[in-house]
């Protein structure tokens, strides 16, 4: 399983309206760690959840890293722990470098185009390359 990065202060929906019951999905603070996470509502860190949507809201006091994994990792001597299966908790940024904070700054990328417009179709990324 893929590691990921969420921000501090953000807000993220974990949908598992297509997830099998035999593999239900939790946060959790550490792996086998059953203790809820702050923040996190939908998550059932026991029993892990199916079909649901997980609401996240990332506080800014949120540890550096919480995990995801199916709730029976390492219970039945089948399902194995998966360390990879990292959620890494940044603070949110300055990715242009222009000394204003990523959640304000309405060039995040520093291209000049608004955040909102980058989304316009008139400012989409040309293709690379041949293939494209």
């Amino acid at each position: 399983m893929a590691q990921m990065t969420l921000q501090r202060g953000k807000i993220y929906e974990f949908n598992l309206a297509e997830l099998s019951g035999k593999h239900p999905f939790c946060l959790r603070l550490a792996p086998g760690d059953t203790s809820p996470v702050p923040g996190a509502t939908g998550n059932d860190p026991v029993n892990g959840s199916v079909g649901n949507i997980i609401r996240y809201l990332v506080p800014y006091d949120a540890p550096d890293k919480i995990i995801y994994q199916c709730a029976k990792a390492g219970q039945d001597g089948i399902h194995k722990t998966d360390t990879n299966c990292v959620i890494n908790i940044v603070d949110v940024g300055d990715l242009d470098d222009d000394g204003i904070s990523d959640d304000i700054d309405p060039d995040r990328d520093g291209d000049g185009i608004d955040n909102e417009d980058d989304m316009m179709p008139d400012h989409a990324p040309e293709p690379e390359g041949p293939d494209c």
